[in-house]
């Protein structure tokens, strides 16, 4: 009895938390669906020293006088107390504080200023020099971003907004510019010049803190790479799948590699379908058979729960399409861990498969 009220409760209690989410879920896509036409939303709205609440306390003060040197009044506080605690940020701030001084003055260009030289390294930089490039952008921006974070200026939600806008930016032109080096040298002849503007309908989606905006400063970005079959011959299917399992190889190199400048982000692919046995990419239609015959719960979950999978690339045909990912289904799974512990508990099932298969009627 006890485990029937509470598992109505527990059932409930879901179901009004997933009413209150479809409640903010519209003006999320309203929101999503501006930066997605590249709208401009404004996140800051003044000065850095005009929004300073707080000051950061140096744990060296020699190491972060040497900074401080670079810059004046309330500036100098702020840069010292964060180069006195953290190496990291010291060496970024010797090395870009010439940017920085312009970034002071609008934090809010700045960020879309970087952002939008990120988005054009794929037409602008040669594939050698992209990983060098993609590393100094990440430097600037981590660094414009911690002082804020660390200065009060920007809240949280900013911050990892920021973050985050750079993880998409960073993936998106890697992607761009391994498909561009790809079809000059004729590795891709299925696809044509109209066909690089979708990826040839590969889609990246987004996952755990980075679909949710979430990225804070060592986050990891779990990434699901998934094509779209259908849009080739049948007979061309597995040679498409391996020259994109090769493209998301190197994307992942360019983004995660450890060189003398870094690292982007750290990628894991490891979300995927069955990742002990699937490729880095597969299909779409492999994806849908998984999900709908083998899925564990909390992956249907994962594509469905609000904030937590988005997809990066303009995808032209979406998966998880074709089959129930609802409340109801997830509902439909509670239950059938729940008969077998109900059966526990009045006739004596502890273990093995009895508790599912020859549990009596139970009301």
């Amino acid at each position: 009895m006890r485990i029937s009220v509470w598992f109505h409760l527990l059932c409930a209690s879901m179901w009004l938390f997933g009413a209150f989410r479809s409640r903010a879920s519209a003006l999320f896509d309203q929101l999503l669906s501006l930066t997605n036409h590249g709208a401009r939303i404004t996140l800051f709205y003044m000065k850095f020293t005009d929004a300073i609440t707080r000051m950061p306390r140096a744990f060296d003060p020699d190491r972060g006088a040497e900074r401080a040197v670079l810059f004046d009044g309330q500036l100098a506080d702020v840069v010292a107390g964060a180069a006195g605690c953290s190496p990291y940020l010291r060496g970024l701030i010797g090395k870009h504080h010439e940017w920085l001084q312009g970034a002071f003055a609008d934090p809010e260009a700045a960020l879309r200023g970087e952002l939008t030289a990120v988005a054009g390294y794929a037409s602008n930089v040669p594939l050698s020099e992209l990983s060098p490039s993609l590393r100094r952008s990440k430097g600037r921006i981590a660094l414009l971003t911690a002082l804020a974070d660390l200065a009060g200026v920007w809240p949280l939600e900013s911050v990892t907004t920021a973050l985050t806008y750079l993880a998409d930016a960073a993936l998106q032109t890697a992607l761009d510019a391994e498909f561009a080096a790809r079809f000059k040298r004729g590795h891709l002849p299925w696809l044509t010049e109209d066909d690089l503007a979708t990826n040839g309908g590969l889609v990246v989606l987004a996952m755990g803190k980075m679909g949710a905006f979430e990225l804070n400063y060592s986050s990891d970005i779990d990434l699901i790479c998934l094509f779209d079959d259908s849009r080739y011959a049948r007979d061309d299917v597995a040679d498409v799948r391996h020259a994109f399992v090769q493209i998301i190889r190197a994307v992942t190199k360019t983004i995660s590699a450890q060189t003398r400048d870094g690292y982007v982000f750290r990628t894991d692919l490891r979300l995927r379908p069955d990742a002990a046995v699937t490729p880095v990419c597969m299909s779409m239609s492999a994806a849908e058979l998984y999900y709908e015959a083998e899925g564990r719960t909390w992956e249907r979950a994962a594509h469905i729960k609000r904030g937590c999978a988005r997809a990066i690339t303009k995808p032209e045909r979406l998966i998880l399409s074709g089959f129930d990912l609802s409340f109801g289904a997830s509902i439909w799974t509670l239950q059938q861990f729940k008969t077998p512990m109900t059966c526990a508990s009045k006739f004596g099932h502890t273990r093995g498969w009895q508790g599912l298969f020859h549990c009596p009627s139970i009301t």
